[in-house]
């Protein structure tokens, strides 16, 4: 794993090791898995229904996540709109949501060249 390709993208893999109590193995297994994960996909179709809570749901579950490996964007932006829709301030979700899929997107093509 290149730790120093996920440093320099943003992501504290540092962290995310010692949360992993140092091994460095299982965090690399941990964060691979957030290439196939679905919450970033299923929280924008929850918007676009505007089911508002599967949205909290899917973005929720995606901040512990991204919380835990150290993607410091994602989890940030999860932050931001959590307290939006804890706030039922709807309005500016689909800007932050875009905000969010690029974040997410750039984290798991970097996720994925640092595996190889």
């Amino acid at each position: 794993m290149d730790t120093l390709l996920l440093m320099n993208a943003n992501i504290d893999c540092e962290k995310g090791i010692a949360r992993c109590m140092g091994n460095e193995a299982l965090y690399a297994r941990l964060i691979g898995r957030m290439i196939d994960d679905t919450n970033m996909e299923r929280a924008c179709a929850c918007l676009e229904q505007q089911d508002y809570e599967g949205v909290y749901a899917r973005l929720h579950e995606l901040k512990g996540v991204s919380g835990n490996l150290g993607m410091l964007r994602v989890f940030d932006l999860c932050g931001v709109m959590l307290r939006q829709l804890k706030d039922e301030r709807y309005e500016e979700l689909p800007a932050y949501m875009e905000q969010l899929a690029e974040a997410h997107g750039a984290a798991v093509s970097v996720i994925q060249k640092a595996l190889r």
